[in-house]
């Protein structure tokens, strides 16, 4: 994968064996492989998807971000050793007001062209799947962030402007002293 142009080398690309059942996909590797890239549909009523309607009457979308949810959503195991790394990107179109929201390394690189614009996540750090989490909707973004120990700790609100205009007064120091508990008793990210 090109980060650069959000591109797959198809000269590198190799389509590979597999079998799959009611519960599992099985993948057969000849040669050793760095990444397996796998495409693939959700059911629309599969359970690890939340479509709702948000307080402002905003249509959007989420993942309750639990490994058990999280199967239905993508191919994976939620055992506790089963971790990976992963990247995602996500395509919405140009006239869309739209943001998308994922758990990952860093905030979405996103780029536009006439059409569409795409949402590129991804996390360097092996993590269970059950970490995974994303969101889509027409939300605003309060930054949180609160430095700690001489390290700035990354926290963003995120939601429909209704609901943040109501919570300005109240969770910004509620939820600063949250994390920085958090970070005390668990460590820094990832927690």
């Amino acid at each position: 994968y090109d980060e650069s142009t959000e591109t797959w080398n198809e000269s590198l690309v190799e389509n590979l064996e597999f079998t799959q059942n009611d519960w599992s996909v099985t993948i057969e590797c000849k040669n050793p492989v760095d990444v397996i890239k796998i495409e693939y549909q959700t059911k629309p009523d599969t359970r690890s998807l939340h479509w709702r309607v948000d307080c402002d009457g905003n249509p959007c979308v989420y993942t309750p971000a639990a490994s058990i949810n999280n199967r239905g959503l993508f191919p994976c195991q939620d055992l506790p050793g089963a971790m990976s790394t992963w990247d995602l990107t996500v395509s919405l179109p140009i006239s869309s007001r739209n943001a998308v929201f994922c758990t990952g390394d860093k905030h979405a690189r996103v780029s536009k062209n006439d059409t569409h614009q795409k949402f590129y996540f991804y996390t360097s750090i092996i993590l269970p799947l059950s970490t995974f989490a994303i969101a889509v909707g027409a939300w605003e973004v309060r930054d949180l962030s609160t430095l700690l120990s001489e390290i700035m700790l990354p926290v963003r609100l995120i939601g429909p402007s209704s609901l943040l205009r109501k919570s300005n007064l109240i969770l910004p120091a509620y939820l600063r002293e949250a994390v920085m508990a958090a970070v005390d008793i668990l460590g820094p990210y990832p927690l």
